[in-house]
């Protein structure tokens, strides 16, 4: 009885050690035999069919079933580690209404096709790296509408006319739509096309009439950006609506002149002269339909016209208080006070874009933007408009939403 013991207790051992010793190479197999769903294309193969392909890197099996209400036919695909494709597709045609992609159940990907109204006939073939999925309409004549049989009667043969063979017109692929929703951060600069703007006031002093030029240069802008929008397809095309909320803040430097009467000699006027740096904003809230002009796999290139409202302010000199002392030169001027008009400003903001995306990962990309923007409010204070017109460059990220 002891010895049939040991003999058991022996085995029990020998197959626990055995179970230790395969564990870790079972980890390197199943890490090295990552099944993965990469892609899902289709093309459309006569006028009244279309086969989609579902490909698969790696070992994996697969089933299928329909479901109604509303009708639909499911390709679930196992054992997938990874899906790399989008979970939407449209499609709208041949009775296909939309592919939907996602993880039912963990490493079980479900592929589903919702159906119209009319449902197509549809065929599953097991190709190499994947699986096909057919579908067409068929034309089914009802039993009464058919024709009549009509008894062969042999005739002749007549001369065989040649047949004319017309070429088949395909209908144009749709596009597709990866992602249904966008939001973008950036940050950049503006540089202003025409910088400068003058202005010039008079006043009375010991009798006589004085003036002060006002010369002031706008400095390079500053700009933060935040955007979201919706993509669309209009006429096969694929449209990026844009809408943008974006922040400029920018220094006002100016120049002064000041003519000044001499309070004993008259018709001596003294000149003098000063600089001083002022502070002014921009908000601005504009919509942008851009169209993809260039598209590669990894970057995509888009342009449209950009329309929108601006607000702000800008600091300007309002009046300043000057001292003098004896013998009353330009050398014995000095500015004792100085004080500065907060003018709000608004109009009408008109541009163009081009926006150069570069994809990361699957919903992450860098954003290249390069704008130019029409803005020339006018100034109540200064009596002039301001041309704030420029050419922006910045730099930012997109994330998508599905």
């Amino acid at each position: 009885m002891r010895n049939l013991m040991k003999y058991f207790v022996g085995i029990i051992v020998l197959i626990f050690i055995s179970r230790m010793l395969t564990a870790f190479p079972q980890e390197e197999i199943t890490a090295e035999t990552l099944t993965e769903l990469k892609e899902i294309n289709f093309q459309i193969v006569e006028a009244d069919k279309i086969e989609f392909t579902l490909e698969v890197e790696g070992e994996f099996h697969y089933e299928i079933f329909g479901l109604r209400a509303p009708s639909r036919l499911v390709v679930d695909l196992f054992p997938i580690q990874k899906i790399s494709v989008g979970p939407y597709v449209d499609i709208g045609i041949i009775g296909v209404m939309r592919v939907r992609i996602g993880e039912f159940q963990p490493q079980v990907a479900r592929v589903v096709f919702d159906l119209g109204e009319r449902i197509p006939n549809y065929q599953v073939t097991s190709i190499e790296g994947g699986v096909k999925v057919a579908f067409w309409f068929e034309e089914v004549i009802p039993e009464e509408e058919r024709p009549p049989e009509i008894e062969e009667v042999e005739v002749e043969p007549e001369e065989k006319i040649p047949e004319v063979i017309t070429e088949e017109i395909i209908p144009r692929a749709p596009k597709i739509l990866e992602y249904n929703y966008f939001i973008q951060g950036k940050f950049g600069v503006g540089l202003h096309l025409q910088p400068s703007f003058e202005a010039q006031s008079d006043f009375t002093l010991y009798g006589e009439q004085g003036s002060i030029d006002e010369s002031y240069k706008l400095k390079t802008n500053i700009t933060f950006d935040l955007n979201g929008g919706k993509f669309f397809i209009i006429k096969n095309r694929i449209i990026k609506g844009n809408l943008n909320l974006s922040y400029w803040t920018f220094k006002n430097g100016g120049s002064f002149q000041v003519s000044l009467p001499h309070p004993v000699i008259p018709d001596n006027p003294r000149s003098y002269a000063f600089d001083d740096s002022m502070n002014g904003s921009l908000f601005n809230i504009s919509v942008s339909p851009l169209i993809s002009i260039f598209e590669k796999k990894k970057y995509q290139i888009w342009l449209g016209p950009i329309i929108g409202f601006s607000f702000g302010k800008l600091n300007i000199l309002e009046d300043i208080d000057l001292e003098e002392k004896s013998p009353f030169t330009s050398d014995d001027i000095t500015v004792a006070a100085k004080a500065y008009y907060e003018e709000k400003i608004s109009s009408l903001l008109l541009g163009v874009m081009g926006n150069f995306e570069y994809k990361i990962t699957r919903n992450f990309s860098l954003i290249i933007d390069t704008k130019f923007f029409y803005l020339s409010p006018n100034s109540e204070k200064l009596n002039a408009r301001i041309n704030f017109s420029q050419l922006q460059f910045a730099l930012g990220f997109q994330y998508y939403l599905f």
